[in-house]
């Protein structure tokens, strides 16, 4: 007779290691089904999100809302910032009525709370039953299929791989061929995130990840960076790299003979390549920091829209410097693309001090674990929250900076931090 089992066996880091990928580098994965099913992507994008905050209440009533770790002295900062922050959506979303582009109260509030502040809460009290080992392969895998599936995507939609998608900013449509499903900041994004944790594997040897994929997965990348022609993700992967190159670097300047032949050999293929390529003509990537940097520098300062939404940002919290302005900016009634300047707008020094204390506690936790994963999950989420998104729809801001303060040190076995008695069956 079949035996059919009466329980599954789910563990708190199970829970918050896959809550925390699907936050993180899940998203692709979910909007490409939409595409392959060729449905609206509205009803799986909804499903994704509510998966995530059914994950982190299934965490909650498994512990029984109890919880004895201690909390790092950045979330402590980052706790009192939501609790006022938190005030202040109710009051603009709620009372005021105060709406972002399409996207109404019910929208705001659920990604702030659902898809934000619980994992955030979450990460925070649990931490301490994460293997970053099991995290860090399931964010690996997850990250590079999720760029999988960007690029074929990317190529089919575009009738094939050639140069021309270079030419312009690459992004996914839906079933409708208008509506975008994945965004050019996002296919940069995810090549970011690609490059910066294929990179530290390279350089960590861990996780005994085969050779062949942490380089194929760097090229893939690499080769997303570049299609979303994002500024902001491609200085993020510079400041990422550089950070890596940092942490690894030797501690003599003896180098083997047979490094420094690979070293000259690359840097002449290197030249070769960059002189033959119009780099401006050929990659729209290029092109738009080079028209960036030659606009900052004209006489006739050419302005962007993000330039207006920043002034405008700045300006609120000049007007309003105590308690802050509203969540949108007075330029065009949106998020102003920097959630840095969105602190100081939203919730004025009453919310920024606490935030900007627990960024700086922060990134001094990840400056201690430079060898360690977490700081290249945490690196794309704080460059892209400079030119992109807001404090309520970036959920991966929220995620990695949990983490990076709280999971000290990597930790090599699950049994480390996973007890094997009956409270981890559900």
């Amino acid at each position: 007779m079949a035996y059919f089992p009466t329980t599954i066996k789910i563990t708190n880091n199970q829970l918050l290691s896959w809550m925390a990928v699907l936050v993180l580098v899940a998203y692709p994965v979910f909007a490409s089904f939409s595409i392959v099913v060729n449905s609206s992507s509205t009803p799986i994008n909804i499903v994704y999100r509510i998966l995530i905050v059914l994950i982190v209440l299934l965490f909650f009533f498994k512990n029984k809302f109890l919880f004895v770790q201690r909390i790092s002295l950045a979330n402590h900062f980052f706790l009192i910032f939501w609790i006022i922050y938190i005030i202040r959506l109710v009051n603009d979303v709620i009372i005021d009525n105060v709406t972002v582009g399409d996207y109404g109260s019910i929208a705001i509030l659920s990604f702030a709370i659902g898809n934000c502040f619980l994992p955030f809460i979450a990460i925070t009290l649990g931490s301490k039953h994460i293997c970053t080992n099991f995290l860090i392969r399931n964010f690996f895998y997850t990250a590079l299929l999720s760029n999988i599936l960007i690029t074929a995507i990317t190529i089919i939609q575009n009738n094939g791989f050639n140069l021309a998608i270079f030419l312009l900013r690459a992004s996914i449509v839906g079933s409708d061929d208008t509506a975008l499903v994945i965004n050019t900041i996002t296919i940069s994004l995810f090549g970011e995130i690609l490059i910066l944790i294929s990179a530290f594997l390279i350089k960590r040897n861990s996780l005994n990840v085969p050779e062949f994929i942490k380089y194929a997965a760097l090229l893939l990348g690499i080769l997303n960076l570049v299609m979303g022609a994002s500024r902001g993700p491609m200085i993020g992967t510079i400041l990422g790299l550089l950070f890596l190159l940092y942490a690894f670097r030797p501690n003599s300047l003896r180098i083997k003979r047979k490094s420094v032949y690979y070293y000259i050999i690359g840097i002449i293929v290197a030249i070769l390549i960059v002189g033959k390529i119009d780099w401006n003509e050929n990659f729209e990537a290029f092109r738009r920091i080079t028209d960036f940097l030659a606009n900052r520098n004209s006489t006739f300062e050419v302005k962007e829209a993000r330039d207006f939404e920043w002034a405008a940002a700045w300006n609120q919290f000049l007007n309003h410097p105590i308690l802050g302005d509203k969540i949108i900016n007075d330029y065009d009634g949106f998020y102003p693309h920097n959630i840095y300047l969105e602190v100081l707008q939203s919730v004025g020094l009453v919310g920024a001090i606490p935030f900007f204390t627990g960024l700086l506690l922060a990134l001094r936790n990840m400056l201690k674990q430079q060898k360690e994963a977490i700081p290249y999950i945490l690196i794309p989420n704080i460059i892209a929250g400079i030119t992109s998104g807001s404090l309520y729809f970036n959920t991966g801001f929220w995620i990695s900076i949990a983490l990076v303060s709280t999971v000290p040190k990597l930790r090599l076995t699950l049994q480390e931090t996973e007890p094997t008695n009956s409270d981890d069956v559900i």
